[in-house]
């Protein structure tokens, strides 16, 4: 004879079914919100076939420096586009740890109505925490590019214009007005691109970008260069071999790079970079890959420069 199981065990088996179902329902629903509101973007990593070594340590700021940013903040007019609290925690370095290579480092804004007239860049070099003059009097590039269709990835950008200028007063978290005589007009997109082109050197390195790291991560901060340490395309950001999002290189932050559309961007002293000729150039298409987690020979290193704050 077939034995029968007792109903109330059976009645015990079916509500435990019940109560497990449940259990995993209501523990899928945040997964499933979590990746329907996941802030979406671009691939963010083109590589050629290395990945630079990203060296970092522990760093610390004082916390009246923050305050006073935070509080400075809603100072800065509507015209200004930022993405940075106004402090550099850290400094970065394109190179290969003993000597810089060329590179662009560039922050993403989209577009603000009525505030499409890019007059000024504004940059802030180095950072407070171990502050290096010999940086000061480097001649540096700066550069607005176009987000042709929108979309936040930098591999079609195409220069839209540069003037030419030195770094001034580093690690000081002042902020170097570099302005575009003509302004430049980037009312026809939605999204646009702007930042420098960092020189290489002989050594020794120096770690020009400061980076934000301590406020609101945007993943809007890239770095653009050739893995070789060759001469970067400032004109055509797609045909450099190596871009991405600084985060994706193991330093998320924001870049103290900001634009302005109206003067006075900055609530620190600045100076003006020199104005230069304008080049523009068509786009190049590109291809996206991976590449290996270990440094090869000749590879490019992303380097970051950190330092504890004295008590």
């Amino acid at each position: 004879m077939k034995k029968q199981i007792n109903p109330s065990i059976k009645a015990h088996l079916i509500r435990g079914a019940f109560y497990l179902l449940l259990l995993l329902a209501v523990c899928a629903i945040p997964f499933t919100l979590a990746q329907r509101n996941a802030f979406k973007r671009p691939v963010t990593v083109k590589l050629p076939g290395t990945v630079p070594r990203v060296s970092s340590a522990m760093r610390g700021r004082s916390p009246v420096a923050k305050m006073a940013a935070r509080l400075l903040h809603p100072l800065i007019p509507n015209s200004v586009y930022m993405i940075d609290d106004g402090t550099a925690e850290d400094a970065v370095a394109w190179g290969n740890g003993l000597q810089n290579d060329e590179a662009l480092w560039f922050n993403q804004f989209e577009v603000i109505a009525g505030q499409t007239m890019i007059s000024t860049v504004s940059v802030a070099w180095g950072t407070p925490v171990f502050p290096d003059p010999a940086m000061d009097g480097t001649p540096v590039t700066i550069g607005i590019w176009s987000d042709p269709n929108g979309d936040g990835d930098p591999s079609d950008g195409v220069l839209l214009g540069s003037v030419a200028g030195t770094i001034q007063n580093s690690g000081t978290d002042t902020f170097i007005d570099y302005t575009f005589s003509p302004p430049v007009d980037v009312s026809a997109f939605t999204s646009f691109f702007v930042g420098d082109m960092t020189p290489m050197n002989n050594g020794p390195e120096h770690f020009f970008q400061g980076i934000d790291e301590d406020s609101t991560l945007h993943r809007q901060s890239w770095l653009a260069a050739m893995s070789s340490g060759g001469p970067v395309d400032i004109n055509n950001i797609g045909n450099n071999d190596t871009i991405g999002l600084i985060d994706d290189f193991g330093i998320p932050g924001n870049w103290l790079i900001r634009a302005d559309t109206g003067g006075g961007a900055s609530p620190t002293p600045t100076s003006t970079g020199t104005p230069s000729a304008t080049p523009t150039a068509t786009a190049a298409a590109c291809s996206w890959s991976g590449g290996s987690d270990l440094p090869q020979a000749g590879a490019r290193f992303v380097g970051v420069f950190f330092a504890a704050n004295g008590k």
